[in-house]
């Protein structure tokens, strides 16, 4: 009898062992799969983040006339990133303007460090990944006057 509750403790003990042990290992590989998961080009899905900016960018915005509405949708609406294998960042501002430097996901899993080719670093935060969409929090307290803090982003190849 007293051997059977030895059988079972150790049962119960190897199988904790065993789901800690997966959960470190998932843990441990979150970041990987949220690195895959940004390997390629994203565009601005230009209409969905001008509607969710925040209420006094909104106010703002909505003062604004067309022709100026029109200028910003012109600079903004072709925006695409690409996050390259090797840590490369390309920020297509329009088709022939682009700037580039390296990026690099941080163990928290969602912050996201820029650095662009001239030395200056953006830290942005992921709020959430996909297959094909992304909402990518720009940060910067800094630029209190930013019409985007966040952009919403749609893949559109790897």
């Amino acid at each position: 009898m007293n051997n059977q509750r030895y059988k079972y403790y150790f049962c119960a003990l190897a199988t904790i062992l065993m789901l800690s042990v997966s959960t470190l290992y998932a843990q441990g590989n979150s970041n990987q799969k949220n690195a895959d998961r940004l390997i390629g080009t994203w565009a601005l899905d230009y209409n969905k983040s001008i509607g969710q900016i925040q209420s006094k960018s909104k106010s703002h915005y909505d003062t604004l006339k067309q022709e100026r509405k029109d200028r910003i949708k012109n600079t903004f609406g072709n925006r695409k990133i690409t996050f390259r294998e090797d840590g490369g960042y390309v920020l297509e501002l329009q088709p022939g303007r682009q700037v580039q430097g390296s990026w690099e996901l941080l163990n928290d899993d969602v912050s996201l460090v820029i650095t662009m080719d001239d030395g200056k670093q953006f830290e942005q935060r992921i709020e959430n990944i996909g297959a094909s969409a992304m909402l990518l929090n720009l940060g910067g307290d800094q630029d209190r006057d930013r019409l985007f803090r966040k952009w919403h982003l749609k893949k559109v190849s790897n």
